[in-house]
């Protein structure tokens, strides 16, 4: 990770009220990251997906792919 920002909504009533945008050095280095965190979850005997949706939380990372690098 390079470094991330993360938004609040300025609509307390929109459908997202937290964005997180994060840079990765590239897509590899992102699944890795990602392939790291289930495992962990997977070891503990916690589905991520299941813990995101039990907290209201909405994942899109897998809907995004870089398009410009400033």
């Amino acid at each position: 990770m390079i470094d991330g920002v993360g938004h609040r909504a300025a609509d307390a009533h929109g459908p997202f009220q937290f964005a997180n945008v994060v840079r990765w050095d590239s897509a590899e280095s992102l699944d890795a990251a990602l392939q790291a965190v289930g495992k962990e979850f997977h070891e503990k005997g916690t589905d991520i997906s299941q813990a995101f949706e039990r907290l209201g939380v909405t994942q899109t990372q897998s809907n995004y792919t870089e398009e410009l690098r400033y």
